[in-house]
């Protein structure tokens, strides 16, 4: 963007069904951005129609301090299945150093959110040498503590067997995070250049999470554990069964203040 701000680099994958969701989150985000910052908003696109994405243009021009770009992606990944809610723009996530190779870091929110605070404030967090910075999932925790089974496909084992053999997360099992939300350092995910080896791993095996497993697979010792406030996943306090009085206290304080809310 033709600015002399700071750039807040921010990627959303959309497809079309998604853009009422979408436009609400870039509305929250406009309303709680600083204006010393200029918001570069890049959308990976899986099918948005001219009309919608005018209208996306749109928002972005009344904003002053905001611009939006596209990326068209409708052909990729039209070999993947997907099962439950998911969509094929999930997969996006994997070849985001394959797409974006000028800026040097990249803030990734899922579509389903609404931002209730300034993301400059978690995209200046300082990663401590780390590629990605994620908040720690919660929910899984619960499933691997209450014995939760897998899906069908992945053969219906307890969730903490999943993560240990068939992700292959061995003893980094209690370390898996939430990838709706993923501050990025791009120089890193470039130097990695794991996309092609994420995407023919999900070609060829079934997963539960499709790439949010994949990426906890191949980010293992790479991940900074953010404030569950930049990624406070709408559930109940059913959840909170099998997790820590530790964990719980740090649910509940960031249920206080949340600074992005995942309708996951």
């Amino acid at each position: 963007p033709n600015t002399t701000k700071p750039l807040i680099s921010t990627i959303i994958a959309s497809d079309d069904n998604y853009v009422p969701h979408l436009a609400a989150l870039i509305k929250s985000i406009q309303h709680h951005f600083s204006s010393e910052n200029f918001l570069d908003l890049i959308i990976l696109v899986c099918g948005i129609s001219e009309f919608n994405r005018n209208l996306l243009k749109k928002m972005t021009e009344e904003h002053n301090s905001s611009s939006i770009s596209f990326i068209e992606l409708e052909g990729e990944f039209s070999e993947h299945q997907t099962h439950m809610h998911f969509t094929k723009a999930t997969f996006y996530r994997l070849i985001l150093n394959q797409l974006i190779q000028d800026r040097e870091k990249l803030l990734y929110i899922d579509c389903d959110t609404i931002v209730l605070d300034d993301i400059a404030k978690l995209y200046y967090t300082d990663l401590n040498g780390m590629a990605i910075g994620a908040v720690f999932d919660y929910i899984m925790h619960h499933f691997c503590q209450e014995k939760v089974s897998s899906i069908y496909e992945t053969g219906a084992i307890e969730s903490k067997n999943y993560l240990q053999s068939y992700v292959g997360m061995g003893d980094n099992w209690s370390r898996y995070f939430q990838a709706g939300v993923l501050l990025i350092d791009m120089n890193q995910l470039l130097e990695l250049n794991l996309s092609s080896k994420m995407v023919e791993d999900l070609l060829n095996k079934t997963y539960w999470f499709l790439d949010q497993d994949i990426l906890n697979k191949y980010f293992q010792g790479r991940v900074k554990f953010l404030d569950p406030r930049w990624n406070f996943v709408n559930c109940g306090d059913e959840i909170h069964k099998g997790l820590s009085k530790e964990q719980i206290s740090e649910l509940q304080k960031a249920g206080q203040n949340p600074a992005i809310i995942h309708y996951a």
